[in-house]
């Protein structure tokens, strides 16, 4: 009996000890929030410590950084991250890893899985992939994923998650400012005129409806679709990169569309589309502007241009809430 007493407590410490050592490890942070901000797993990747210099080669993680306020360490960017507190950064490449050593680079961020070849001559330096989100839902896991990169798995993710959700917050007013007309109107993004539109099951597709917009492509799927089917949409409103519309208008197909027919047509800075910071909220006030453009009227056009009451009700709240944007 005591043999057997012997052997189960040395079974016990046995397990212990290695519970002590599994905490002491790596926490990965898609199974929530770390309890240590270090050393933490994020896709695939061990950080021991926070970085003393990161590298961000993405416009869209770079708009993340900005908006959860993670820049502190930021060394080098690449040429597409053109947000202007970005200016003073020099511009690399993933190839330029001697460049990125000199700067004191610890951590490369990308949209995409690099390739072995890269990751090898890194060279010391860790290369983490973050994908962009695909929803309102998948954004909050961008958010936790960069600011977790950034600062750690416990302040970051926490950080991270808050600044998603003001995000969203703030296109939740947005959308109560937009005018009650009692029709909601068809809109969409068109990205070219080969087909590459913002469809239902993206996230800058759900940024048509907090316009306050019906999607017209809103039921298909992954930003694709027959270029034809624009014929059948007929959108009332056209949002588009710059060009397409010209193309449009020339189009023996596309030039009878009644958003074009009737100058409804309004192109945008492609960038709009392709960061998920506080860039869309840019996105969606950049959408009202065109369409109503009253509700952007500063105070002293107001005084000079109407006397309605109610109408300089609805500006004023569009002042409030561009401001705090």
């Amino acid at each position: 009996m005591k043999i057997w007493k012997r052997f189960l407590a040395l079974g016990l410490v046995t397990i212990i000890t290695a519970m002590m050592f599994v905490g002491c490890g790596s926490s990965d942070i898609s199974e929530g929030v770390a309890k240590n901000d270090y050393p933490i797993t994020i896709n695939g990747v061990t950080l021991n410590s926070q970085p003393t210099g990161v590298a961000v080669l993405s416009q869209n993680i770079a708009d993340v950084i900005l908006t959860g306020g993670f820049e502190a360490t930021l060394k080098a960017k690449s040429e597409d991250c053109t947000q202007e507190d970005l200016s003073i950064l020099p511009n690399l490449t993933i190839d330029d890893v001697q460049e990125m050593k000199n700067l004191g680079v610890t951590l490369v961020l990308v949209d995409a899985a690099p390739t072995e070849q890269q990751t090898a001559e890194a060279q010391g330096i860790q290369v983490l992939a973050i994908s962009p989100a695909k929803s309102r839902d998948d954004c909050k896991r961008l958010y936790r994923e960069v600011g977790s990169a950034m600062v750690g798995g416990n302040t970051g993710y926490t950080k991270g998650e808050k600044a998603c959700d003001n995000v969203f917050y703030t296109l939740d007013d947005i959308t109560r400012l937009v005018p009650s007309t009692g029709t909601q109107y068809t809109a969409c993004y068109l990205y070219d005129l080969e087909g590459h539109v913002a469809t239902g099951n993206s996230l800058f597709g759900s940024l048509i409806s907090y316009a306050g917009f019906f999607n017209s492509f809103g039921n298909e799927l992954n930003n694709q679709i027959d270029i034809n089917n624009l014929l059948v949409a007929n959108p009332y409103y056209i949002f588009c990169a710059a060009g397409v519309k010209e193309q449009l208008e020339q189009s023996e197909d596309f030039k009878n569309l009644d958003a074009v027919k009737n100058g409804r047509v309004y192109e945008m800075e492609p960038s709009l589309m392709q960061r998920q910071g506080n860039t869309m909220l840019d996105t969606v006030t950049t959408m009202l502007k065109h369409v109503y453009p009253e509700l952007f009227v500063t105070k002293e056009s107001k005084k000079d241009t109407s006397d309605s009451s109610s109408q300089s009700d609805v500006s004023s709240a569009a002042d409030t809430t561009s401001s705090e944007t």
